[in-house]
């Protein structure tokens, strides 16, 4: 987000006839500290390995066929490999303010409400198909900023610093009769990880997983195995969200664009703030599950955040 407003503000001043400040504004930094944690976590994993086999099954039962491609499959007819992005929806002041409230008085965090909406939509669009079991495997996928591991500085530290956190739920068929019980253990679970580093750790796993001879270039060359279900991205901040109201220069919209259709995951949601609102975007693969599924589960999420947030009136 800084960058679109940096590029707002220069414009804006070109625009006008005025001086581009031209000062730095932050520390362009590389992610050694990552990379440092990475390989003491794998030399100490080498020298354990009771811990490593238990990590190795941990880290294996993430990994299933995503739920609605068991549920509703793939399509049959051949489609050109792409990710379609839905328009963005504004979710209502109202019940986002509630929701806010319930969240800040049980403890728990705007991403794990809505990775518990997630996962509620998805076990109810399941069962939907005739897919009824007792507990469904729903893995949703976090990026995690790796800057909270550098040394605290005045200035922000720019580049990517994303790795992804897997977190793995067993989801009961009557999640939404117990939905913030469902929530607060999720969030319980999912800050355990992030105080653990456990997104370091995984990616060391993937590292000693690696077959000989591996290369990124052969690697992403094919079709990655679709294997978590989706990812989740929360990029709202309320303390900072763009405004995009300069003089002349003005930002009407925002929205995320990430490629589903070369990933792990065939379905991507997004929180993203922009003025006063707060708003959710889906995007999926095309070639593994159908727009019309996709479709279907956004209204089953707008849903479940509608039935949540009237709850609490």
């Amino acid at each position: 987000m800084l960058v679109v407003e940096l590029l707002q503000n220069i414009i804006d001043h070109l625009l006008q006839g005025l001086p581009v400040d031209l000062r730095p504004v932050g520390q362009l930094r590389d992610g050694v500290e990552a990379r440092e944690l990475e390989d003491r976590f794998i030399a100490a994993l080498q020298n354990d390995p009771a811990r490593l086999a238990a990590m190795l099954r941990e880290h294996e039962e993430s990994k299933h066929v995503p739920l609605l491609i068991e549920a509703y499959g793939s399509p049959s007819e051949p489609v050109e490999p792409s990710t379609y992005l839905f328009p963005t929806v504004l979710l209502d002041k109202d019940a986002v303010n509630r929701i806010n409230h319930k969240c800040r008085l049980l403890g728990v965090t705007l991403n794990s409400f809505f990775t518990a909406v997630n996962n509620t939509a998805m076990v109810e669009l399941a069962r939907d198909s005739g897919l009824k079991r007792n507990n469904y495997s729903i893995t949703s996928c976090h990026p995690v900023d790796t800057r909270r591991l550098m040394e605290k500085s005045s200035e922000p530290y720019l580049g990517y610093h994303g790795v992804r956190l897997n977190k793995h739920m067993i989801t009961p068929h009557n999640v939404k009769d117990h939905f913030w019980e469902y929530t607060k253990h999720f969030d319980t679970e999912f800050r355990q990880k992030i105080k653990g580093n456990w997104m370091i750790e995984e990616r060391a796993m993937a590292r000693l997983l690696r077959p000989e001879g591996y290369s990124h270039k052969e690697y992403f060359s094919l079709p990655l195995p679709l294997i978590y279900d989706y990812l989740f991205t929360n990029v709202y901040n309320p303390r900072n969200i763009v405004q995009g109201t300069e003089k002349f220069a003005q930002i009407t919209a925002i929205s995320m664009h990430v490629v589903f259709h070369k990933n792990h995951f065939p379905i991507g949601c997004g929180l993203l703030g922009f003025r006063d609102q707060l708003s959710l975007q889906v995007a999926h693969s095309t070639t593994a599950v159908s727009r019309k599924v996709i479709g279907r589960l956004l209204d089953k999420t707008l849903a479940v955040i509608n039935d949540v947030s009237n709850a609490l009136i």
